[in-house]
């Protein structure tokens, strides 16, 4: 399952900051079903970023302690478990419950 506030959460408050920026723009381009189906050099294109920023950018969404994508058939899937989609639901319900905003984290 695919859900941005997910991997929104995740980049914004566990990835170095380094990386924040360029994977914000990564999933803002991935579709609702999750299966990102561009090459590389479709990617950098798109979004203005070098090839091989984007393929660092986009080892470390992988290789991140909570991966953020996996690499099948050449597809580029974005798929959580109900769990963990859950779990970042209810943490900006209480967020914006508590009167926090995104930019609060």
């Amino acid at each position: 399952m695919y859900d941005k506030w997910h991997a929104e959460y995740i980049i914004n408050s566990q990835m170095d900051k380094d990386y924040i920026k360029d994977s914000l723009k990564i999933i803002k381009i991935v579709p609702k079903d999750g299966l990102l189906k561009m090459s590389l050099n479709q990617i950098s294109l798109k979004l203005k970023i070098s090839e091989e920023r984007v393929l660092e950018v986009i080892e470390k969404m992988k290789l991140h302690k909570n991966p953020l994508l996996k690499v099948e058939n050449d597809v580029f899937v974005f798929d959580y478990s109900l769990k963990d989609v859950e779990y970042v639901r209810h943490l900006r319900n209480a967020m914006s419950n508590s009167g926090l905003t995104e930019d609060d984290f």
